[in-house]
């Protein structure tokens, strides 16, 4: 029979066991609320980050939305044998100011470098047939040499296949800094042989001379600078017109002799008669702005090469008589010290003579060799 201290124990203990409960159930309750809270925590701040993620990306996108008010103009702009577009002028990668011609049986290694060490900053080749420069390796072999000093140099070609051309490009583009399209020889063989000057007409060869250079740009990634030297046409319009054609098929330098092409047929003044009409080459850099231009003719002395420059604000001057006859021609460009250029011009002299192959003999001064 159970007492009644016995029946105040167990009350008491059971009132115990249900504090405990409580207790333990209030911590289980604080614990989740805890957790609870902490989930709703990073939940929260998800969500204003995905908020914030989302005001950057649309005002980024505003930013780069166009405004349609703008788009007018430069769709105007973009027009064939527009100047200000296709800007052509800071491809070319050296120095193009004092420029040694493309001369047949002179401009060939020996000479080049000499005319490099007294103050040439460029040098061109002689012109080589792409044609036989592609298919006759004995041929690429005689009429090709070359050397770490010789640079930068342009390899100088004649061509009337946009392929020849192509190919020609390829077999040189790791040996030179430039290849030149010739389309200014006025020789009886260019006439024979349909290349140079006489690819100048106005009609289906304008379409093929395009096509060569388009080629020459694109047979070798990346692409090596294709140059042009031209003759002027008959008018001062076809000229600049020919000259905007050459750069929008991808030309980055224009070289211009500036003396009239030749016609095989001609009455009056030969093609290399007369002094050269550099006035044209004034009008033409005015003209075409977006592409390098070199004023080639009438230069003699280094003051000739001050004047036609101050003439024509070309982007260099480009010399074939008058360095083949002083190939220190752009000394002074060094410096104004006057005992110093006449001790290089009496140590050039002689030097020339290794410059060529028949006899030590220098050649006889031709300007037909200028092409």
């Amino acid at each position: 029979m159970a007492t009644p201290d016995s029946d105040m124990e167990s009350t008491e203990r059971s009132k115990k066991e249900d504090r405990k409960k409580r207790k333990e159930e209030s911590k289980k309750d604080s614990k989740g609320s805890k957790k609870e809270r902490k989930e709703k925590k990073k939940k929260d701040k998800k969500k204003k980050e995905s908020n914030k993620r989302h005001l950057s990306d649309t005002s980024k996108e505003e930013v780069l939305v166009p405004d349609p008010t703008q788009q007018q103009p430069t769709k105007k702009k973009k027009k064939h044998n527009n100047d200000n577009d296709n800007d052509n002028s800071s491809k070319l990668p050296f120095d193009h100011a004092y420029i040694v011609a493309p001369m047949v049986g002179a401009s060939e290694l020996p000479f080049r470098l000499l005319t490099r060490k007294y103050g040439a900053l460029l040098a061109y080749t002689p012109m080589m047939s792409s044609v036989r420069f592609v298919r006759e390796p004995s041929y690429r072999n005689e009429i090709f040499q070359t050397n770490p000093l010789d640079r930068p140099l342009v390899c100088h070609f004649s061509a009337n296949s946009p392929t020849d051309f192509a190919k020609a490009v390829q077999l040189v583009a790791d040996q030179c800094d430039a290849i030149d399209l010739n389309l200014g020889c006025p020789q009886r063989t260019a006439f024979v042989g349909h290349f140079g000057s006489y690819l100048l007409d106005p009609g289906p060869d304008r379409q093929l001379i395009c096509d060569i250079v388009r080629a020459g740009v694109e047979a070798v990634s990346p692409p090596k600078p294709i140059l042009v030297k031209i003759r002027l046409l008959e008018t001062l319009d076809e000229t600049i017109q020919l000259c905007r054609q050459l750069k929008d098929a991808g030309a980055s330098l224009i070289a211009i002799h500036a003396r009239k092409r030749a016609g095989w047929e001609r009455k009056g003044p030969g093609a290399r008669d007369g002094p050269a009409k550099l006035e044209f080459v004034t009008q033409i850099k005015q003209a075409v702005p977006n592409i390098p231009i070199i004023a080639n003719g009438n230069v003699i002395s280094y003051q000739d090469v001050l004047d036609n420059q101050t003439l024509t604000n070309a982007d260099g001057i480009m010399s074939a008589e008058g360095i083949l006859d002083n190939p220190a021609l752009f000394l002074p460009r060094l410096g104004n010290n006057e005992t110093t250029i006449q001790q290089t011009v009496t140590i050039v002299d002689p030097l020339l003579h290794c410059c060529f192959k028949d006899d030590a003999t220098i050649p006889p001064l031709d300007e037909s060799n200028n092409t």
